[in-house]
């Protein structure tokens, strides 16, 4: 009987010492394996590939890197007007959006910055005329409409059938730069032009 209570006594004690630790048997626990993170920061490597595009001037001398930050600069070439090939348009210039009327199958280069004489300086200006390219013959013709104002360095897009040339920038005004926000809206279905509201400043 004195036994059979010692018994009694042994495992009442055990199960009260198993509950007891049981809280803090995680600090029993062997802590689990930390790997220590690569230190050592990547290696930046510029290599001069012999695939580099040169066609149009830019070639692996034209990198150089900034001795203060380390990035890599690209020196762009400097850009001269060449001659225009068959089918050219009326004239060279810049700054023009390309549109398209879906009903003429035509694209139009509308406005830009044009050079009547490359050789000389000082006679570029802005233009209202508009250039249409058949898609179909590849051809290029003066279109009969111009826009109602000179308008370049600006953005066109075709929404709901209409084209909208929207934004100019007069890059050499005198004085300073300046920008009117302009907006022709081009209807295909009534072939007209008509000024939009102006951007806000």
């Amino acid at each position: 009987m004195v036994s059979s209570r010692v018994s009694n006594l042994t495992f009442v004690f055990w199960a009260v010492m198993a509950m007891v630790m049981m809280p803090y048997s995680g600090i029993l626990e062997a802590e689990p394996h930390v790997e220590m993170e690569n230190t050592t920061p990547p290696t930046q490597t510029i290599k001069a590939s012999t695939g580099f595009n040169a066609s149009d001037g830019f070639t692996p001398s034209n990198i150089t890197v900034s001795s203060s930050n380390g990035v890599p600069l690209l020196d762009r070439p400097s850009i001269s007007p060449q001659s225009l090939p068959t089918p050219a348009m009326m004239f060279e210039r810049t700054g023009g959006c390309l549109g398209y009327n879906s009903l003429t199958d035509e694209a139009m280069l509308i406005g830009g910055r044009y050079d009547p004489n490359p050789s000389a300086s000082g006679d570029e200006s802005q233009t209202n005329l508009i250039e249409l390219f058949d898609v179909a013959n590849e051809t290029w013709s003066p279109s009969p409409d111009t826009i109602p104002q000179a308008q370049a360095y600006h953005e066109c897009v075709e929404v709901g059938g209409k084209i909208y040339a929207i934004g100019d920038h007069h890059a050499f005004s005198n004085p300073g730069v300046r920008a009117d926000g302009v907006v022709h809206i081009y209807d295909p279905m009534t072939n007209n032009w008509t000024t939009g509201s102006t951007m806000p400043a």
